[in-house]
């Protein structure tokens, strides 16, 4: 779902991120029976802040997937393996899973598991350049998208580089709403949201940070259908974690439309309005595969790990 043209294109083929991630465990591949897709699962260490974390990294046989960077050789141990094992039982999408059982010691009961028949949430992120207006965007994806029937749409906040984020503007839309008693029309989005003032300094928070704030949602087995997630804009900072979970971790669409606020924004109401289901369910397809192949290879490495332990 990336279009790596323009400066996210030239800023990887400059290696910018030669140095963040410091490690890689190659797991496998997966060939999914239904699309098609050959799915390789990663699990990447690398550099946040003075830190290191494990983030997981996915690479799909689709045109224009981008290759997983090179790290150093590593492998886990047996208790994080248990862990691991132990997350994906709880039917935790693959960035949650790894989140905590190996950048934590929390008791991993806590998080669920999922009510019966319940599946991984989705977790999809919308990223790019300044200037896009790609918290904005959020908040319509979610208004859009959360209007099906039966699917629960939650919008999460990555982005500590700025002032102003997607659950400001999600407010005002609910707010707006409810103030006019029915579902809102294009320009009235737009409108709603350009009343959201900045409350003050960014937290910059890093991602450890990020993601344990992320993974509080999930206890008690709490999972919404699709997680929209808002990842920090690139500019002019250097690439990093942030970066890697963008490019590699999730199911990613890059806000590229134009420096015009009311056009772009118009036109990802527009796009969305004549092709928000099929995207979606393109999208859940997508990162189905990924979980599903996820799974598979942590069962798989699990399981060999204990007949391995009873041989000897």
């Amino acid at each position: 779902m990336i279009d790596f043209e323009g400066e996210v294109a030239k800023r990887i083929q400059n290696k910018e991120l030669t140095g963040v991630v410091l490690g890689r465990i190659d797991m496998g591949r997966v060939v999914d029976e239904v699309e098609g897709a050959e799915v390789g699962v990663s699990i990447l260490k690398v550099k946040d802040g003075e830190g290191e974390l494990y983030l997981p990294g996915f690479d799909e046989s689709v045109l224009g997937s981008l290759r997983l960077p090179q790290g150093a050789e590593m492998e886990l141990d047996e208790r994080q393996k248990e862990r691991l094992g132990r997350a994906i039982e709880l039917r935790l999408p693959p960035l949650v899973a790894v989140h905590l059982a190996l950048n934590t010691d929390r008791n991993l009961e806590e998080y669920g598991p999922a009510m019966e028949g319940g599946e991984p949430g989705y977790i999809i992120g919308v990223y790019g350049e300044p200037g896009q207006f790609k918290s904005k965007s959020m908040a319509i994806l979610g208004q859009v998208w959360g209007r099906a029937p039966e699917i629960e749409v939650e919008t999460v906040g990555f982005d500590s580089y700025s002032a102003r984020g997607v659950v400001d503007y999600q407010m005002a839309l609910q707010a707006k709403r409810e103030e006019i008693g029915r579902e809102l029309r294009p320009e009235e989005m737009i409108e709603a949201m350009k009343r959201v003032d900045a409350p003050g300094q960014e937290a910059k928070l890093s991602l450890k940070e990020t993601l344990d704030n992320y993974a509080d949602s999930f206890k008690g087995g709490n999972q919404a259908d699709i997680y929209l997630v808002d990842l920090p804009g690139l500019g002019d900072r250097k690439m990093d974690g942030f970066d890697v979970l963008a490019l590699y971790g999730m199911v990613t669409i890059v806000a590229q439309r134009g420096r015009d606020e009311e056009a772009t924004l118009l036109g990802y109401v527009n796009e969305l309005a004549q092709f928000g289901g099929m995207m979606t369910y393109e999208l859940m397809l997508t990162d189905a595969n990924r979980i599903g192949a996820f799974n598979e290879l942590v069962s798989r490495m699990v399981t060999k790990e204990m007949a391995d332990s009873q041989v000897r």
